[in-house]
């Protein structure tokens, strides 16, 4: 299961959120799978919240956006002349 964070009891933001009539169906079939394989009884946005924080911590350029510019790697002049292509 991808989940790491289950549902904690930190107050919460209110979001309105739509989705297409299938994408419901399907987070309906997934909510009832994480709650089924974990064991723990959640709420639909308690589930939303969860996927949301495994989707922010797994973006990795977001991640090192959120570290001070002193904490960030600095430029290796050796290396910043090699073109990267993605």
């Amino acid at each position: 299961m991808k989940l790491k964070h289950l549902p904690n009891k930190e107050s919460f933001e209110n979001y309105t959120l739509r989705l297409r009539e299938s994408q419901s169906k399907t987070l309906e079939q997934y909510h009832k799978f994480v709650c089924k394989q974990s064991g723990v009884e959640m709420s639909v946005p308690e589930l939303l919240t969860a996927m949301v924080t495994s989707f922010m911590e797994d973006d990795r350029e977001f991640q090192l956006s959120l570290k001070p510019a002193s904490a960030k790697p600095r430029a290796n002049p050796a290396t910043d002349s090699v073109s990267q292509s993605y």
